[in-house]
């Protein structure tokens, strides 16, 4: 197996099993796709009541995790595998508001890589 199909292997195993991060089965994640050629991560999410803001629409909070994880792994991904891609730093605008239950597609992709850093970017 090259190092992509491990790096592949792995995070599509850590991210389709039962047992997923607190925070990521919180958001609703469901995998849709890994492209560790070009550094890319596709998602559904569906946030639950919980995430609902005193409008009755998603906090903007638990959109920004939402990006927050796609764009992550799309960071990781890039890297030998179990590399984790921490956020350094990350600037989220709103658009319009997101109801609750909705399933939602998400894309993190990376943008530049280099020895200090990675950058990406994504869209919900």
């Amino acid at each position: 197996m090259t190092d992509r199909g491990a790096t592949e292997y792995y995070w599509d195993k850590t991210l389709t099993s039962d047992d997923l991060p607190p925070a990521t089965a919180f958001l609703g994640f469901e995998l849709i796709s890994i492209d560790t050629e070009k550094g890319i991560c596709e998602a559904h999410f569906i946030l639950p009541p919980q995430a609902a803001n005193p409008g009755g629409n998603a906090q903007g909070g638990f959109i920004t995790a939402m990006l927050d994880e796609v764009m992550s792994v799309a960071g990781s991904v890039v890297q030998p595998s179990p590399a984790m891609s921490p956020t350094l730093q990350m600037t989220t605008s709103f658009i319009r508001p997101v109801a609750i239950g909705e399933r939602l597609k998400a894309r993190g992709e990376t943008v530049r890589q280099d020895r200090a850093a990675i950058f990406t970017q994504g869209w919900l």
